[in-house]
């Protein structure tokens, strides 16, 4: 179960097929898995950009979490270090311009933590 206190945070990862992500709660020195998510990929998702697929994965698990993040700040980590960037890139466009948009419609901060570290 979530707690009010600690901090909360969502560990995202992407891959070619399928994407998945983690939400957690560090309390103490403890980090505590409070839910998982993980979906497949279709086949015209399967054929976006990394950086793509990564900004998907992040949109779907925040929808999947929304009643445990809404109104929360949080973390989101992430292996893929441009995310970082992306996110508050002001000339977005068509489809990308929507996904950051409910991206930003969450108090998060963008972490990067590599790959070999993650969930």
């Amino acid at each position: 179960f979530l707690s009010d206190e600690g901090n909360i945070d969502i560990g995202h990862r992407c891959k070619r097929y399928r994407n998945w992500a983690v939400l957690s709660q560090k309390r103490g020195n403890e980090e505590k898995v409070i839910a998982y998510f993980s979906r497949s990929l279709n086949r015209t998702q399967r054929q976006y950009c990394t950086t793509r697929r990564e900004v998907l994965a992040v949109v779907k698990s925040l929808a999947h979490f929304h009643p445990y993040l809404n109104g929360r700040k949080f973390a989101a980590r992430t292996d893929h270090f441009s995310l970082r960037l992306l996110v508050n890139f002001k000339y977005a466009e068509g489809q990308l311009a929507r996904w950051l948009q409910k991206i930003q419609r969450y108090d998060l901060k963008i972490e990067h933590r590599h790959g070999k570290y993650y969930l």
